[in-house]
C-alpha cells in the first residue's frame, strides 16, 4: 500500500507539469501577436517556385527577414536587394527584375520593388525605374513613377507603366519623349 501512495504521489506532479506544458494553439497565437519583430532572418536566399513539377519563377536575395507571423499585413522584406527570374513552361526565361529592395505583401499578394529597379525582356527590352509593383494574383507589373524603356529601336520616358508581367505588352501612361537609336546602336 504504501508503494501504491509512492508511485501515486510521484505520479501527480508529473502530471502536472506535463499538463502545465501543453502548446495550447490560442495561448500560442496571442503570444506570436504581441511579438511584432521577424520570424527569420535569412542569408542568401534562393527561393523556387513550381507549377505541375516546372520551375515558373525563382529569385535569389542576399537577406530575407520573414514577419509572415503577424495577423496583419504580413510580409517578406529583402533589404538587401533581390533578383527575380521568370521562367516559361519549357524553362525559357521570360525576363528577369532586378531592385536594390523588395517587400512581399503575403496577403495581398504582391510585391514592391524599389531602388534602381530593372526589368529586362527576352526581347532584350529593359524598363527603368525608382518602382516598380507585381501584383502575382494578375500577374501584372506598374509603377505610378518615372520609367524609362529602352528596345532596339528607341528609349521612351514618361511616368506610369502598366504591362504583362513578361513584360510583352506595356503601356506608359504619360510619354515625355523618345530617342530613336540608330541600328547597331545600344544603350546599357
Amino acid at each position: 500500500m504504501k508503494n501504491r501512495l509512492r508511485g501515486v504521489a510521484a505520479a501527480v506532479p508529473l502530471f502536472l507539469i506535463l499538463l502545465a506544458c501543453q502548446n495550447d494553439p490560442k495561448v500560442v497565437k496571442e503570444v506570436m501577436n504581441e511579438y511584432d519583430g521577424p520570424m527569420r532572418i535569412q542569408e542568401d536566399v534562393t527561393y523556387t517556385y513550381t507549377d505541375s513539377g516546372i520551375v515558373v519563377l525563382q529569385f535569389t536575395a542576399p537577406k530575407a527577414i520573414d514577419y509572415s507571423h503577424l495577423e496583419e499585413d504580413a510580409y517578406l522584406e529583402f533589404p538587401e536587394g533581390i533578383d527575380v527570374t521568370f521562367y516559361n513552361d519549357t524553362g525559357v526565361v521570360e525576363n528577369r527584375i532586378t531592385a536594390n529592395y523588395a517587400k512581399r505583401f503575403i496577403d495581398d499578394r504582391y510585391w514592391l520593388a524599389t531602388g534602381d529597379v530593372h526589368v529586362r525582356n527576352i526581347k532584350n527590352e529593359e524598363l527603368q525605374s525608382e518602382e516598380l509593383i507585381w501584383n502575382e494574383a494578375t500577374q501584372r507589373i506598374s509603377s505610378e513613377e518615372s520609367v524609362s524603356i529602352t528596345t532596339e529601336e528607341s528609349r521612351i520616358w514618361g511616368k506610369g507603366f502598366d504591362a504583362d508581367q513578361n513584360m510583352n505588352d506595356y503601356e506608359i501612361h504619360e510619354v515625355y519623349g523618345t530617342i530613336y537609336l540608330d541600328e547597331g546602336e545600344s544603350e546599357d
